[in-house]
């Protein structure tokens, strides 16, 4: 009787703890694709559409792509609108941005930037979609979201631009756990 009393005990504390942690807007990252750690979550104002580049954004994807996602496995549930999980991920590019794919990375505004080659397949040997070659102009109501933290990121590299209105929120590292490459 004692275990199970001791079990209520912190199954109640661990929800009393996540809720006021989600009331005070802490989100815990646990993906690779920005640092793993505490973030403060700022939902966005009423018209705010002004997110820098190298911002950190949460994103509820729109929902054919989490569903795909989810059905990969890359999206957990979660408080998006169609029961996924937000994905965290560095913003890539803004409004007026020249995206250049290629099968090496993606160049931002003719300069190549490193660790941004997409996979051919993912960890479980799914062939993975990509944005076909080209130039992409971003438009005024989207962003590109890809991670340079890790290689296997579900990032634009694989599904282009996101719109703007599905940021959710800004986040602010409180507290993370640095790579030894200090990424």
């Amino acid at each position: 009787m004692r275990r199970v009393l001791a079990l209520l005990a912190l199954l109640v504390a661990g929800a009393l703890v996540g809720a006021t942690a989600r009331k005070l807007g802490l989100r815990i990252n646990l993906s690779p694709s920005i640092p793993i750690g505490i973030y403060v979550a700022r939902p966005l104002r009423a018209n705010e559409h002004n997110i820098a580049r190298g911002a950190l954004v949460a994103i509820c994807l729109d929902h054919p792509l989490a569903a795909w996602g989810r059905s990969r496995g890359y999206l957990r549930r979660g408080s998006c609108p169609d029961g996924s999980s937000p994905v965290g991920k560095p913003v890539f590019a803004t409004e007026g941005d020249t995206i250049g794919v290629t099968r090496d990375g993606l160049s931002r505004n003719h300069v190549h930037i490193s660790r941004t080659r997409p996979l051919d397949v993912d960890a479980t040997g799914h062939r993975l979609p990509r944005v076909p070659p080209g130039r992409y102009l971003v438009a005024p109501d989207e962003i590109w979201i890809v991670s340079t933290y890790d290689p296997r990121s579900w990032d634009s590299r694989y599904y282009g631009p996101v719109r703007l209105t599905t940021v959710i929120s800004l986040l602010r590292p409180l507290w993370v756990i640095r790579s030894r490459s200090g990424r």
